[in-house]
């Protein structure tokens, strides 16, 4: 029984171990289900005096291995990969907030797209998400921009659907 003790103890570092490479928790509850596997078998084939031991062992080798962890791996090569190493000063330039597009109020375009109610239209020759006020524009219809509200583009149609004509 001690062989199968001591690789679950081994296999559940090495799971535990494995887990810091490949975040996602499987890997590490599987490795801590199998020390607690071998720490309860230990219990019950040789009592509680060497499961103490073996649980004792497991707790300090998490220590040593947690104070590893803290000290060591962020100066590793392997975490060097992982990490930013560039700062930020105060005079790096900060782009700055978007302004909203109010400037494209009253300006006309065409639809791209079906508008249903909302689509794409081509405005100042940008492509601009677009929303209606809830009527369909069909793709190819002239329309143009009512209000601006935030990152919403408001439009409508710029001609009647069907002209009167006198």
């Amino acid at each position: 029984m001690w062989p199968l003790i001591l690789s679950l103890v081994v296999v559940g570092l090495i799971l535990i171990l494995v887990e810091v490479f490949i975040p996602g928790m499987i890997v590490g509850i599987a490795g801590f289900a199998a020390l607690v596997t071998a720490t309860v078998l230990c219990y019950i084939h040789y009592g509680a005096d060497v499961g103490n031991k073996l649980l004792i062992g497991e707790l300090i080798l998490a220590t040593i291995f947690v104070a590893w962890w803290l000290k060591y791996l962020p100066k590793s090569p392997i975490a060097r990969r992982w990490t930013l190493n560039e700062t930020v000063s105060s005079t790096t330039p900060v782009a700055p907030p978007d302004r909203p597009a109010t400037h494209l109020v009253h300006k006309s375009g065409r639809a791209l797209t079906q508008l249903r109610p909302a689509g794409l239209a081509l405005v100042d020759d940008r492509r601009l998400d677009v929303v209606t006020a809830g009527e369909m524009i069909e793709a190819g219809e002239d329309l143009v921009i009512t209000k601006v509200e935030g990152n919403r583009i408001v439009v409508k149609r710029s001609a009647p659907v069907f002209p009167i004509t006198t």
